[in-house]
């Protein structure tokens, strides 16, 4: 930690100097060890150190205007924007065996120190992310009051050797379908977890369930909320399970081979849509892609957050600098994306009147100063 201190300090100069600004050098630290710390236990492995010295050294030759946007006088009265009152407790790893698919699904479980009965969200990563990955978001909605559920997919790298990493492409997605059935199983198992992971017990309302996603874990959450996916011969097959009562959609997918504008008649409970201007499809769809959830599903209770100029990885909401075309950094994009996701989770999952209010598409961009908006469905698209 002292090592931590000193190059945090070293960043804090550097980044004041750049901006001709008296930096926050707690909150400057605090950002850097959420970046590294991608284990998130708190100090920085050797490992993670490297990565940090790497990002000082490289960062003195370039232009860091482009890459840390300034923070925009607003964006601290956007909703429930600081931390929460809950301290935050972490489960790296456990491990949940599922007999009937012969698979040992690795979870890593984050949930309030103190109080219980919370609600549960469930949250899928992206192609070929990790359980660890996302805690900026992850350890907020905590603070504020849930508990978290990540699962290391069947495509994640965690679970790959150095060589079969090498080897992505269109394998990644081969084991889509394997993806709702992990987040089903965890659903199910809620009970198992709490009895077997100290601290746990009591911990989750088994009734308040949400899920949710980023990219190809967007498009997990979606089936699971009644997106059919297109089969042989003009059928389509639903991959729904009833219990989830909402759902959030970072970056989801749109129409394609798997899915056409009917794929979503079905998805009619609540969901939040996140995407922005640069967040283009992997096959040089542009950000209108993205949308397709949002314009064809039954249009209550459907939201959109709509960011300018923000790219796919939101450069942030990761916690990891690796995520593909994620973007120049910007904590504004960060902060729009944890209340904006908090405020939909809390109307839809604590009911709460205020929350819904919160998704105000005036407040929204006037406090964000048009750089980002909230549109609500109004009527179905066909």
């Amino acid at each position: 930690m002292r090592y931590l201190f000193i190059l945090g300090v070293f960043c804090c100069g550097f980044i004041g100097a750049v901006f001709g600004q008296q930096a926050d050098r707690t909150r400057i630290r605090q950002r850097l060890l959420n970046r590294f710390d991608q284990d998130q236990d708190g100090t920085l492995s050797e490992s993670e150190r490297q990565a940090l010295r790497d990002f000082v050294l490289n960062r003195s030759g370039r232009d860091a205007d482009r890459d840390v946007a300034a923070e925009k006088e607003g964006i601290k009265k956007l909703y429930k924007a600081a931390e929460g009152p809950h301290a935050v407790e972490v489960v790296k790893t456990h491990i949940l065996r599922d007999e009937k698919r012969n698979k040992d699904l690795q979870l890593r479980i984050t949930f309030p120190k103190e109080g219980k009965q919370f609600p549960l969200i469930v949250w899928s990563h992206g192609a070929s992310g990790t359980k660890d990955h996302y805690q900026p978001i992850v350890r907020h909605w905590v603070s504020h009051g849930y508990v978290v559920i990540q699962a290391n997919h069947s495509d994640s790298r965690a679970l790959r050797s150095i060589d079969r990493n090498k080897r992505l492409g269109e394998a990644t997605y081969r084991d889509w379908e394997s993806r709702p059935e992990d987040i089903r199983f965890i659903i199910d198992s809620i009970a198992s977890l709490e009895l077997a992971i100290p601290g746990l017990a009591d911990k989750i309302n088994r009734d308040i369930v949400g899920v949710g996603g980023h990219s190809f874990g967007a498009h997990t959450a979606q089936l699971v909320a009644g997106t059919q996916t297109k089969v042989f011969r003009g059928g389509r097959k639903s991959h729904a399970d009833p219990r989830p009562k909402a759902f959030v959609l970072i970056s989801p997918q749109g129409r394609g081979q798997q899915l056409d504008e009917k794929s979503w008649s079905d998805f009619q409970r609540p969901a939040l849509v996140v995407t922005g201007s640069n967040d283009g499809g992997r096959n040089g769809q542009d950000h209108t892609w993205r949308l397709d959830p949002f314009e064809f599903s039954p249009p209550k209770d459907k939201y959109l957050l709509f960011i300018e100029k923000a790219y796919h990885g939101f450069r942030g909401i990761t916690g990891s600098s690796n995520t593909g075309n994620s973007g120049p950094e910007n904590p504004n994009h960060v902060v729009y994306v944890q209340t904006t996701t908090k405020a939909f989770w809390d109307a839809y999952l604590k009911q709460d009147e205020t929350a819904k209010l919160a998704l105000s598409a005036s407040k929204v961009k006037s406090l964000s100063e048009g750089e980002a908006s909230i549109r609500q469905r109004e009527k179905a698209a066909f």
